[in-house]
């Protein structure tokens, strides 16, 4: 990031807390992991099993969990 000052960037806001560079660093680490399972998933079209219709609803709660604002 330039132009951003080195301890900006690599100290954290609270104690305990991720500075913006370990966000980053995560951001992209999930992303490319995503990317993998997806080009991964993709590579195995033939072999994956059919939807049950447990999915849907187990997808809806997790939504619904999601967007109440409640802390788990």
């Amino acid at each position: 990031m330039e132009g951003v000052d080195d301890d900006l960037l690599n100290t954290p806001q609270a104690g305990g807390k991720w500075s913006i560079a370990q966000h980053i660093a995560h951001s992209l680490l999930v992303a490319k992991k995503a990317m993998q399972y997806v080009q991964h998933k993709l590579a195995q079209q033939d072999n994956l099993r059919p939807v049950a219709l447990s999915h849907p609803i187990r997808s809806l709660l997790l939504k619904l969990a999601l967007h109440s604002g409640k802390r788990y």
